[in-house]
C-alpha cells in the first residue's frame, strides 16, 4: 500500500431551469450542507460545491483518477477524478522512504531504481506541482546524473511527459538538458540554452 492519503475533493454541480436570475451556491463539507434550507424560483441557478477531505490510502493514480481505499490493504478503492481534486496530503509511503533513504546514503544506483519505479507508480498524479510523481521524475533524473549517466537524464521527463514542478525544480531540468545535450554530443540546441 502506498500510504495514507487526504484528498480534497472540490465537485461542483449547476442546475438550472430556463434564464439564470439568482444565483444561490450550497456547500457541501463532511456530509453537512450550507445553507440548510434554500428557497429557489423557476430560472434561478444553483451551484452545489464539494470541498470535503477524503481520507484513507492512495493505491495508485492513472492519467484521470487517483485511486484511494479506506482500507490499508487496498480494497474498496475509490476514483476521484484528477479534475475534481484541489490538493493531496499524505505521510510518505514505505517506497518514497525507501527511495530517499538511498538518496541521502548516496546510493545514486540503487535510488534510481526506486525513484524509477515510484515514478512509475505515481505517474498518474505527476501533473499536480511537485506531487511525488513529478518528483520521482526529478530524482530518477538526478540520480542518472550523479552516476554519470548523462544521456539518459532526459528519458524520465519525456517518458511521462505532463510533470508539473515549481520553479526551483524546473531550473535544475533546464541544466539537466544541457548536460543530456553534451553527453549526446548535440552541440547544437545548446546555442538556444
Amino acid at each position: 500500500m502506498k500510504g495514507f492519503t487526504s484528498l480534497v475533493v472540490g465537485f461542483v454541480w449547476v442546475l438550472s431551469a430556463g434564464t439564470a436570475w439568482g444565483q444561490h451556491t450550497v456547500a457541501q463539507i463532511d456530509k453537512q450542507f450550507a445553507p440548510g434550507d434554500l428557497t429557489v424560483k423557476v430560472g434561478d441557478t444553483v451551484t452545489f460545491t464539494n470541498d470535503s477531505d477524503i481520507p484513507g490510502y492512495l493505491t495508485h493514480a492513472d492519467e484521470k483518477n487517483i485511486y484511494v481505499s479506506p482500507h490499508e490493504n487496498g480494497q474498496a478503492a475509490a476514483a476521484y477524478a484528477q479534475t475534481q481534486v484541489k490538493h493531496i496530503s499524505w505521510r510518505e509511503p514505505k517506497d518514497w522512504q525507501t527511495a530517499m533513504a538511498l538518496w541521502t546514503s548516496r546510493d545514486y544506483s540503487t535510488a534510481g531504481a526506486a525513484f524509477a519505479e515510484a515514478m512509475e507508480t505515481y505517474k498518474g498524479i505527476a501533473g499536480l506541482e511537485d506531487s511525488m510523481g513529478a518528483r520521482a521524475v526529478f530524482y530518477h533524473m538526478e540520480c542518472l546524473r550523479r552516476s554519470g549517466k548523462y544521456e539518459l537524464m532526459m528519458e524520465p521527463y519525456l517518458r511521462v511527459q505532463k510533470v508539473a514542478l515549481s520553479d526551483k525544480y524546473k531550473d535544475q531540468i533546464r541544466l539537466f538538458q544541457g548536460w543530456a545535450h553534451l553527453a549526446a554530443g548535440r552541440w547544437e540546441p545548446l546555442s538556444f540554452m
